[in-house]
């Protein structure tokens, strides 16, 4: 068994349809947080300000909490579920 810690991070209620932000998702899925966050600042699409504020979250949780540090984080996992709809 890996020695990996996991530190998660959850944004709910963000009002953007999925299909929008797993575009963003795909692009820094794998990669390492800071390269993440250089892709997340110049993309033209919107929905990476409310990624960025997750993928941010994530790392401070995993300073904090486990001692990590932040440039040897890689994003393993990050995806987008379907929330309630709006009448």
């Amino acid at each position: 068994m890996s020695n990996t810690q996991v530190a998660t991070a959850v944004a709910k209620y963000i009002r953007m349809s999925p299909h929008k932000i797993r575009r963003v998702l795909d692009q820094i899925r794998g990669r390492s947080y800071q390269e993440a966050l250089m892709i997340l600042e110049f993309l033209p699409y919107n929905a990476g300000g409310p990624i960025w504020q997750v993928v941010y979250s994530a790392a401070a949780s995993a300073k904090h909490n486990y001692g990590l540090d932040k440039k040897q984080l890689v994003i393993d996992k990050i995806f987008a579920d379907e929330g309630p709809k709006l009448k």
